[in-house]
């Protein structure tokens, strides 16, 4: 399976405590962890429980509203993905600017 991105811009008020309701991963009941990229921080969950795939997300704080950033595959043991995909994510997050 090929590696995608997917960039969703929730027109929803930023809010962390909100991503816990609609966003964690199965069994997870904390915020997204904050990830320092550059100048900018994002909010990221990676696998949850159950078996499933999970992409690892990335939340932005875009002006108030929430930016939705996935990195779904391949994927290593059915829920993780893969250490190159990781990489690139870092890659990928450092060219993102704003105004």
């Amino acid at each position: 399976m090929d590696a995608k991105i997917l960039v969703i811009f929730n027109d929803q008020p930023f809010d962390l405590q909100n991503l816990v309701q609609i966003a964690a991963p199965t069994g997870n009941t904390f915020p997204p962890e904050a990830v320092l990229v550059g100048t900018n921080t994002f909010y990221r969950y990676g696998a949850g429980g159950g078996g499933a795939e999970y992409p690892d997300v990335y939340f932005y704080n875009l002006n108030g509203r929430t930016l939705e950033i996935y990195f779904s595959g391949p994927y290593l043991d059915g829920r993780h993905v893969s250490d190159e995909t990781k990489k690139l994510e870092a890659e990928i997050l450092a060219t993102f600017r704003t105004r």
